[in-house]
C-alpha cells in the first residue's frame, strides 16, 4: 500500500489532528494543574487594558506584562453599582505604575483673581473684575498691575473702590486702583491686566493632581497602606491655583495617590470599587 492511499481523507484528518490536540491539552492541564477557583471571581483582566480577560489568577498581560486583577462577579454584573470600598495594587503594578501619595493637610491658601485693566486719568487704572472675584475684594487690598506698553515688573498699587453695581451682561464689577506711583510714561487707555491675591485662611487643600472628576463629582484615591487603595468621591470648594479646597469626604492626615491616578483610578472601576462611576 502507498503512503498516499494510506493518510485519511480530509474530514477524517481533520478529526483526528483535532482529537490529537485535545488529548494532548488534557494531559498538559493533568500535569500542571491550576488552584482552585476563587468562586466570587468572574474573570481576571489588566488594569491598564481592560480588553483582556482570563481564567488564570496568576496570568500577565500579553500587552504590558502586568500581573491580572480579578473582577468580582457582583462588579461585573452590575458596574457602577457597587459599593465603595478599597482594593489591592499588587507592589508591582503600583512600581509599574510609579504610584506615589501625598498627605491631606490644612496650610494657608491664597487666591488669586486677575482682571482686565485700562489706564484713567490721573494714571489711575479701572479694572474689570467678574463679580464672584470682585465679592473678595475690599478698598486698601494690595494690587498688582502689568502694562503691555511697560514689560517686565508689575507696578504696585491698591483697590481704591469698588462700583455700586455690576454689568449685568458681562457680569463685571468696576474696580478703581491707585498706583503707588505714578509714571509719566503711562496714557489714558493703555492696556493692562490687575492680578490681587486673596488670603482665605487655613484650608484644608488637596493637590490638583490627587483630584479626579467623574462627571458631576470628584474623587481621591487613600492609600491605606499595605498596598490598599480606597477611592473616596469629595465634596470639593474653591479651586486654587496648585489644587482643590476639600470640603467633606476626606480628612487632614489621608495620604492621597498623586501620581498615575487616572490608571489606579481605571483599576479601581474595574474591581468595582467605585461607585456612580461619571455621575
Amino acid at each position: 500500500m502507498s503512503f498516499s492511499n494510506s493518510v485519511p481523507s480530509s474530514p477524517a484528518r481533520r478529526r483526528f489532528v483535532a482529537g490529537l490536540a485535545a488529548s494532548l491539552l488534557l494531559a498538559g492541564c493533568a500535569r500542571h494543574p491550576r488552584a482552585a477557583a476563587d468562586p466570587r471571581v468572574s474573570y481576571y483582566t489588566c488594569a491598564m487594558h481592560p480588553s483582556v480577560r482570563s481564567d488564570d489568577p496568576k496570568g500577565k498581560c500579553p500587552i504590558c506584562g502586568m500581573s491580572l486583577v480579578p473582577v468580582l462577579k457582583e462588579a461585573a454584573q452590575n458596574p457602577g453599582e457597587a459599593p465603595a470600598q478599597a482594593f489591592s495594587l499588587p507592589p508591582d503594578q503600583a512600581a509599574l505604575l510609579g504610584v506615589a501619595s501625598t498627605p491631606l493637610a490644612l496650610r494657608e491658601a491664597v487666591r488669586v483673581v486677575r482682571a482686565p485693566a485700562r489706564v484713567a486719568a490721573g494714571n489711575a487704572v479701572a479694572a474689570s473684575f467678574f463679580e464672584g472675584d470682585a465679592v473678595l475684594l475690599a478698598p486698601g487690598q494690595a494690587v498688582a498691575v502689568a502694562f503691555d506698553a511697560l514689560p517686565g515688573a508689575a507696578v504696585p498699587g491698591k483697590v481704591v473702590s469698588l462700583g455700586a453695581s455690576a454689568d449685568p451682561v458681562s457680569h463685571r464689577l468696576e474696580v478703581r486702583i491707585a498706583l503707588a506711583k505714578a509714571d509719566p510714561r503711562l496714557r489714558p487707555g493703555f492696556a493692562a491686566t490687575a492680578e490681587v491675591s486673596v488670603p482665605l485662611g487655613k484650608r484644608l487643600v488637596a493637590p490638583l493632581a490627587a483630584v479626579l472628576p467623574t462627571g458631576t463629582r470628584h474623587v481621591v484615591l487613600v492609600d491605606l497602606g499595605g498596598g490598599k487603595i480606597e477611592p473616596r468621591y469629595v465634596e470639593t470648594g474653591l479651586a486654587l491655583p496648585d489644587g482643590w479646597e476639600i470640603v467633606s469626604g476626606a480628612r487632614e492626615g489621608d495620604r492621597l495617590v498623586t501620581s498615575a491616578n487616572y490608571l489606579v483610578e481605571a483599576q479601581a472601576r474595574i474591581e468595582g470599587a467605585l461607585k456612580g462611576w461619571g455621575q
